[in-house]
């Protein structure tokens, strides 16, 4: 938005060659270049999704309020029902969740891996502990990628929450300290989404900063989920696409 509006970078030579989206993107890459640590965390999982084709997933469970109906009715704060969400490891799990309730993320990823879907991997990312697992009980670990420090949680770093799509749950199962090389950890699979060629992402940020990111750089084929339930995996215009993955979700 602030490059689309002029406010970062003026109608210079590079922002007129690009476009304000790529110029986003290109800008995020290098602002995110990681440390050596950092680095050395992600290297195997850049080697992983290079080896051979690979669709890469992000899954944020926490935004999955349409699981439950009651919750998209009433404010959060109001209804106890809404504190039962899916297995969300941000703030607390609860129900656990299986491939079978993220059909969207399903779809897209086949509809991506059409061409020779039987030697396509699948790289995961998802903050369900119960998901994670669960594709690799459906898929098998032949056709799954996971980051090694699995079934850690996946973003750990945040404790007690820290995404708009929370809750007032107090229960966790997150430290209360702040843990550095969580953040590393969660880091390195930000970083992997974003060196991506295929990609389906949540409304999160977390993954759609990652897919500006790769399709700035390597034109990245990008799914949006918008609706876990929407099997249809429609692809929206370039412009379309790009507004959404800057400006939509949380």
């Amino acid at each position: 938005w602030a490059f689309k509006n002029g406010y970062l970078i003026p109608n210079n030579n590079i922002t007129q060659k690009l476009g304000a989206f790529r110029t986003a993107g290109c800008a995020l890459h290098q602002l995110a270049l990681p440390t050596r640590q950092a680095y050395q965390l992600a290297r195997p999982l850049l080697k992983a999704i290079q080896q051979q084709p690979t669709v890469c997933i992000h899954i944020r469970a926490g935004l999955m309020l349409n699981k439950n109906s009651d919750c998209t009715k009433r404010p959060l704060h109001r209804s106890n029902k809404c504190k039962q969400r899916p297995d969300d490891e941000m703030h607390g799990a609860h129900r656990a969740i299986s491939v079978q309730d993220v059909g969207g993320f399903i779809a897209c990823a086949q509809n991506l891996s059409k061409s020779n879907r039987n030697s396509v991997k699948w790289f995961i990312t998802a903050d369900s502990a119960s998901l994670r697992r669960d594709f690799v009980h459906q898929f098998g670990q032949d056709k799954i990628i996971l980051a090694p420090w699995e079934p850690e949680p996946f973003a750990s770093y945040q404790s007690g929450g820290g995404s708009k799509g929370g809750t007032s749950i107090k229960s966790t199962v997150l430290p209360n300290a702040f843990d550095p090389n969580a953040l590393r950890r969660t880091f390195a699979e930000w970083y992997t989404l974003a060196h991506c060629n295929a990609i389906v992402v949540s409304r999160s940020g977390f993954s759609r900063t990652a897919a500006v990111v790769a399709r700035s750089l390597r034109d990245a084929d990008v799914r949006l989920v918008i609706n876990s339930d929407d099997h249809a995996c429609r692809s929206p215009s370039d412009a379309r696409l790009e507004t959404l993955l800057i400006e939509g979700g949380a």
